[in-house]
């Protein structure tokens, strides 16, 4: 970034080793003046580290993301197995209840297997919508929202 040089890159180090070792930017302030002899505010350092520790952020952000973009065909694949996998045993347990027989579970109610399997739905759903937004792959304004494939689960699913 275009920051204004108040300390050589020597010193920039030093501070930053200091700041490394919880020191506040006064006292900073203070073993700049008795050990180096240099005079610099408080503020300045403060600023200093602010920035630096912003720049620093971004860095492991683009790091991240890089390291999350190479996986991230290989998670939606496994994602997609596993929604599919729930959808199919949704499809199941609403035959299963649809032809009166005994529910795998038990005689736990309809609309309880739904809202669960809905649930899980839902939570890989958000898996998803999150991992697509940390690659930054995610596109607001094309996204369907969770309400809509909500509204879509609570609808049922279409009978083959």
């Amino acid at each position: 970034m275009g920051r204004s040089r108040a300390l050589s890159p020597t010193l920039e180090q030093h501070v930053l080793a200091q700041a490394a070792m919880n020191k506040s930017s006064r006292w900073i302030q203070a073993w700049l003046l008795k050990k180096h002899k240099v005079s610099v505010s408080h503020t300045t350092i403060a600023s200093f580290l602010a920035d630096t520790q912003k720049e620093r952020a971004d860095v492991a952000k683009a790091t991240v993301r890089g390291e999350l973009q190479k996986k991230l065909p290989a998670d939606l694949l496994v994602l997609d197995y596993r929604m599919k996998a729930i959808v199919r045993q949704l499809k199941k347990l609403e035959r299963a209840l649809d032809n009166k027989k005994r529910a795998p579970l038990g005689s736990i109610p309809r609309q309880m297997l739904i809202s669960e399997g809905k649930a899980l739905w839902l939570n890989y759903a958000r898996f998803i919508d999150m991992k697509l937004h940390y690659v930054g792959a995610d596109a607001p304004d094309a996204r369907k929202s969770i309400d809509d494939l909500a509204g879509f689960l609570a609808r049922g699913f279409p009978k083959k």
